[in-house]
């Protein structure tokens, strides 16, 4: 086969062989491991790989049918190689065969169970899978939402509540560069002029209403008339595309005069359009127009000039911080060190750090992974192209050769997905139609009527008053003005303002309102249970399994899910996410017997403590390069309103001025003092020194640069020794480098804040250290802990990155924690915290450190540990997915699932 490419950025790039294809659709569609395994020499006639070389070649041609028959040739002479199997599989997706295509991929799979490629696509045939069979439900859920109409006395979702933000192009004026790319005077009403229809009743040219083929910059009153009809119907703001390329930008005057004039008084914010210019987007080839590079020195220059905008009242903030979205993230060479560059840049000019959000265009993975706050949907990115049950379009015309949606598959695909694990907005259309600018190349949604959009957008809306907390309460569309694209809400000839007044009604909700999910589920599983006895592969049963679940039918569920996992051939990400979710719907199973336990020991202990004197405490401190804040942390230690304290403070060998710090800072003190300073031995070797030296009953760590509250200790002692456990912790609060609180809405310190007021809703603590890493019990120094208790666990184990956690899951197994819901500790963020030196380092730590803890717990001696014994289902469970999932772990998942749900009845 050909030569090996190395990957691109996004496989959503253009194929490094210069066929002017996606990557997906050329080189990517088969893992380079197996590009690789073609030896030349062996070129003959009827060399399997001579077929498989001539079948890949009509693949990238789009030649599917050629494709098809030549990689089943291959099969005949080679009945079990690994690439005819995986790629006519993705060649009978791709032609919407989706049952054939799984069963080749899972026979692929079965020879090469470690090929990411392989698994990767099976997993998209399988999803397309599910699409297909939700199909005919979820269409009759979206026609019945589209017949609701909005009554006088309905609730509405006000637009202050929900806030809509449409996306703007600013290319509606003539440029320099674009006279000299495309003709003098182009604008995008060019392109809009030239459309023509590929189908019977195709809705092309779109052709401007009320507002005119405007020109942003001849017209001075266009903007302020945008304005008024956005603000009119309901619109929060628009989201300007903004063109940058190392300095050079492009289309920028309409919203520099916006800018200037302070005109009109509508929000708006920056998006962002930080992929290179080219010719692809006409249909033509991959000439670059305007490269886009991007490095440190590009990401500060494009913050500073964003300043002035931020500066304005007009706009858009959430949570009080700027919003700026970016439309490929994944382009960023290091989209962390941007984000946090862009932080420090805002914060050192007076502003808080813009809440960034990425566009799931050409990645959707979770925006953490780049640093940025939030993702937001894109369509028509990302969608599942699978083979429709109905089709609305009749007499295509033969040369078309693009895609086109059903929008009600568009609506189904978006509305029907599951919550993401971060904060996720939806963007709705309410069309999409680029053959203005790609006529017999394009994508179009076909069937677009206002009603469906009206469904679209309630469902939206009400899914982010409901899942969104206030203040980041969004909505986007796409677009405004996508005139090309045929996306605008702006008035049209065909519709008038017909799109505009749907979004506006689309905010009163009906009494008979429910989501379209929840619609779909409902049908799905009418139309299912008529058919049972044929569901039989493991990804229908999965889909099933799926539906009792968001329906809240636990035993039905884990029936499903119970013969999905005796099914299935293959441990798919889909098949363990559902296992997931399936155990989170099982959390309420506690048995209060077990809490009763816990609490008569503690009352016993608490009894005999009540008749002693008030416990010693010691304070361990160990320091290690922290010159600038040791001095604080001893302070805070020092400033402990309770009495009975010693502080053993042991420095680990500072490279810095850190001893001469410490020595300054206990000069004079009354506090019992000891200060030890010796050659470098580790982080938990310091700590282990400091505990044998304690004379305390209790032992608490303070990090050197961390801080207690003055309270802490009085604290901890009353609720944790008079309280009769051995061991606690409470809340953390955040700072940085200059002892300031951060605020909540910061990205540093958002997902910690998130996890602790989780865990300070959690029935039990234990559930916490397991379910969630970023527990409460964030740091060594949040630990307050019965010195024998400590003694007997062997002290902190040598972890570099999460000891702390390793220490607290090996602790639940004997003793159950107190959460003490106040804020006694206070941890710094700053340049040098060591779980940021190596995060794959550190969670490989983590996943090492988990899987020990359910190699441990079989018959904890607390009764409310995660164990076998007490949590049955959920603890197998997590621990297959702890582990690295197999088929063998399914395996022993389903009989699980089966014993749960007979013991439940």
């Amino acid at each position: 086969m050909s030569e090996a490419k190395t990957a691109p950025a996004s496989r959503n790039d253009p194929c490094p062989c210069g066929s002017g294809k996606r990557y997906k659709h050329c080189h990517g569609v088969i893992a380079p491991s197996q590009l690789t395994e073609y030896n030349a020499t062996n070129n003959r006639e009827n060399d399997v790989y001579a077929i498989l070389n001539r079948a890949l070649a009509a693949q990238q041609a789009n030649d599917l049918e050629t494709a098809e028959q030549l990689y089943r040739e291959g099969l005949k002479v080679e009945p079990s190689n690994f690439d005819a199997l995986h790629m006519l599989g993705v060649v009978l997706m791709s032609q919407g065969k989706t049952p054939q295509a799984i069963d080749l991929l899972e026979r692929a799979h079965a020879i090469h169970p470690d090929d990411a490629a392989a698994l990767h696509n099976l997993s998209l045939a399988i999803e397309n899978r599910r699409i297909e069979l939700q199909l005919p439900s979820s269409f009759a859920a979206i026609e019945t939402a589209s017949s609701w109409q909005a009554q006088a006395n309905d609730p509405v979702i006000a637009p202050e509540d929900v806030r809509l933000i449409a996306y703007y192009l600013p290319q509606f004026h003539c440029i320099p560069e674009n006279d000299a790319w495309w003709g003098k005077g182009f604008t995008e009403w060019v392109n809009v002029a030239r459309a023509r229809p590929n189908y019977d009743g195709h809705y092309q040219p779109h052709l401007p209403g009320e507002l005119g083929a405007y020109d942003l910059l001849a017209d001075p009153t266009i903007a302020s008339r945008q304005a008024a009809l956005a603000r009119e119907h309901g619109l929060h703001g628009f989201a300007y595309y903004h063109y940058w390329f190392r300095g050079k930008r492009l289309l920028e005057q309409p919203l520099e005069r916006v800018l200037r004039s302070k005109q009109p008084d509508f929000p708006f914010c920056v998006f962002w359009a930080n992929e290179p210019w080219s010719r692809r987007w006409d249909g033509g080839n991959q000439e670059v127009l305007m490269p886009q590079m991007h490095d440190a020195a590009d990401d500060l220059a494009f913050i500073e000039h964003l300043l002035p905008y931020f500066s304005d009242h007009r706009y858009i903030r959430v949570r009080g911080r700027p919003l700026l979205m970016v439309y490929r993230v994944e382009l960023f060479p290091n989209a962390k060190a941007t984000a946090q560059l862009w932080h420090d840049v805002c914060r050192a000019n007076g502003f808080p750090p813009p809440y960034l959000v990425k566009a799931d265009t050409g990645a959707s993975d979770p925006p953490e992974r780049y640093g940025f706050d939030a993702s937001v949907e894109f369509p028509p990115h990302r969608l599942r192209k699978v083979k429709a049950t109905t089709s609305t379009i009749t007499g295509l015309d033969p040369s078309y050769t693009g895609h086109t949606f059903d929008i009600r598959e568009v609506i189904s695909q978006l509305a029907n997905v599951e919550e993401r694990r971060h904060r996720h907005f939806q963007c709705i259309a309410p069309a999409w139609d680029n053959t203005a600018r790609k006529q017999r190349d394009g994508m179009m949604f076909v069937g677009e009527r206002l009603e469906l959009f009206r469904a679209w957008a309630r469902n939206a809306m009400a899914r982010s008053q409901k899942v969104h907390p206030q203040g980041e309460q969004l909505v986007f569309v796409n677009a405004w003005n996508e005139w090309a694209e045929g996306a605008h809400l702006e008035p049209c000839r065909k519709f008038g303002r017909g799109w505009l007044e749907a979004l506006r009604d689309a905010r009163s909700i009906p009494e008979c309102y429910q989501p379209i999910s929840q619609l779909t589920d409902a049908n799905l599983l009418r139309e299912l249970s008529t058919v049972r006895d044929r569901l039989h592969t493991g990804d229908e049963l999965t889909m099933l399994a799926s539906a009792w679940r968001r329906q809240g039918n636990v035993e039905r569920a884990l029936e499903a899910l119970g013969e999905a996992c005796k099914q299935t051939t293959v441990a798919t990400p889909a098949l363990l996410r559902e296992v997931a979710d399936t155990i989170e719907l099982l959390e309420s199973t506690l048995h209060t017997e077990k809490f009763e336990a816990v609490s008569a020991t503690r009352r016993a202990r608490a009894r005999q403590r009540s008749s002693v004197g008030a416990p010693l405490v010691s304070i361990l401190i160990p320091s290690y390069g922290h010159a600038l804040y040791v001095s604080q942390a001893i302070q805070s230690a020092l400033d402990q309103t309770y009495p009975h304290i010693e502080v053993i403070i042991i420095d680990d060998g500072s490279k810095d001025d850190s001893v001469a710090k410490i020595n300054e800072v206990v000069a004079g003190t009354k506090r019992a003092v000891r200060f030890i300073a010796r050659e470098n031995r580790g982080a938990n070797t310091t700590i282990n020194e400091a505990a044998a030296l304690a004379r305390g009953v209790y032992i608490n760590v303070l990090n050197s640069d961390d801080q207690f509250t003055p309270d802490r200790i009085e604290q901890c002692v009353a609720a944790i020794h008079y309280g009769g456990a051995v061991w606690g912790y409470a809340r953390t609060e955040f700072i940085d480098d200059r002892a300031q609180p951060l605020p909540t809405m910061d990205p540093r310190a958002r997902p910690l804040h998130e996890a602790i007021e989780l865990a300070s809703q959690a029935k039990r603590q234990s559930e916490i250290h397991v379910k969630h890493r970023c527990n409460p019990a964030i740091s060594t120094g949040n630990l307050f802990v019965d010195r024998t208790f400590f003694s007997s666990l062997g002290g902190y184990t040598n972890l570099r990155y999460v000891h702390d956690w390793d220490f607290c899951l090996r602790a639940m197994l004997f003793e159950e924690p107190v959460w003490l819901d106040k804020t006694l500790y206070r941890y710094r963020f700053h340049g040098k915290n060591t779980i940021f030196e190596n995060e794959l380092a550190a969670a490989r730590e983590s996943d090492q450190t988990l899987v020990s803890y359910y190699e441990n717990a079989d018959s904890p001696a607390n009764p409310l540990a995660w164990s076998r014994r007490s949590d049955g289902a959920k603890f197998l469970a997590h621990r297959a997915l702890a582990s690295g999932p197999t088929l063998d772990a399914v395996r022993e998942l389903a009989v699980v699932f089966d014993s749960y749900r007979t013991k439940q009845r």
